[in-house]
């Protein structure tokens, strides 16, 4: 209840000063309130009844035409809806009292002879459903801006949970036990080898660390990154894993979240056995439809997989920043995500 208080308030100074206002224009001198309350309790009371009346319409009309998508096409409407239900709830009620008390001659009467009190009146209260529309206007664009700023900050720090929880994954004592391994049996069964995955090994941490702070990059530079992750891959689980590309050139410079191909192709081999009786293909495409898609095969689930945290929630999360489009998942016989087009601008 107290969060109407201050509405009623408001509403009641708008009638007090209407009421003065229309008093001293109709008689020139300031009006008596203790001979003119009841007057001027009425006023307050349609004042409240049209200020209700008025932001209850607005409220339902939020559902119908939002500020957020038809914000040009809502402000005009508010405009001419406002004024229209402030006159017609203020001179509505007193219209239809005097014609059931005393008929429409009353009522013609009335409007010749306080017709510029009528005029006056009209006026300071179209001027007051216009201010009302413009108040509501800024206080949607208040909101609208805050809640953008809360919600880049909260992508901000999503981003940098999932790039620390993909570097804490990396550096892992698991993960740098089987790379140092690796590197160790290829130094003796092929240095040349050994050389180039210590290159990637070390390219892959470069790009982590360069992309931090940044929201998006060029698939281009994404998928550079990822084939030196997809070769680290295959060093370890040889031909069993195998990757296919299709991506056409002119997504090339499509801006991607960093590190979302690599948390893909992580998944899929995190939740899928990998081995010489079942093998693990990942395909890679584009499509004008579907936008960028990763699908792979479903194997059998290993045993005593860990988590850290990095999962699809966190790019559905990043990417509903981007885009109104939602990243598609399809789980199925085979386990697909198809990530929506990223307008160019968005690149800086």
């Amino acid at each position: 209840m107290l969060t109407y208080w201050p509405g009623i308030l408001i509403n009641s100074l708008i009638g007090f000063f209407l009421f003065t206002y229309a008093f001293y224009g109709e008689n020139g001198s300031w009006p008596v309130f203790d001979e003119n309350l009841s007057s001027l309790f009425i006023v307050i009371l349609l004042t409240n009844l049209s200020g209700a009346i008025t932001w209850w319409t607005n409220r339902k009309l939020d559902g119908i035409l939002s500020w957020r998508n038809l914000m040009e096409r809502r402000f005009i409407i508010s405009i001419f809806l406002n004024p229209a239900l402030i006159l017609l709830t203020i001179w509505g009620p007193v219209f239809l009292w005097t014609w059931i008390g005393n008929g429409w001659e009353e009522i013609r009467y009335l409007h010749n002879e306080y017709r510029g009190s009528f005029i006056r009146i009209s006026v300071a209260l179209f001027f007051l459903a216009f201010v009302f529309s413009l108040v509501d206007f800024t206080f949607f664009s208040y909101r609208f801006w805050v809640n953008e700023k809360i919600k880049k900050i909260k992508i901000s720090r999503e981003q940098k949970a999932v790039q620390y929880d993909l570097l804490r994954s990396q550096l892992s004592p698991h993960y740098l036990f089987n790379c140092l391994n690796t590197i160790n049996s290829l130094t003796h069964k092929d240095p040349d080898l050994a050389e180039q995955f210590i290159r990637k090994f070390a390219a892959s941490f470069q790009y982590i660390l360069q992309t931090h702070d940044r929201k998006l990059v060029k698939l281009e530079e994404e998928i550079a990154f990822v084939k030196d992750y997809i070769f680290m891959l295959q060093i370890r689980y040889e031909s069993n894993l195998k990757v296919s590309w299709q991506i056409d050139e002119t997504w090339l410079n499509s801006p991607v979240p960093p590190l979302t191909l690599q948390l893909l192709i992580e998944n899929a081999v995190k939740h899928n056995a990998v081995t010489s009786d079942q093998s693990l293909v990942i395909e890679i495409s584009t499509d004008e439809k579907k936008g960028l898609q990763v699908k792979n095969n479903r194997t059998q689930k290993p045993s005593g997989e860990t988590s850290f945290g990095i999962g699809l929630e966190s790019i559905k999360q990043r990417y509903a920043f981007f885009s109104p489009r939602p990243v598609t998942i399809t789980d199925a016989n085979d386990f697909s995500v198809q990530l929506p087009a990223l307008p160019l601008s968005l690149i800086k």
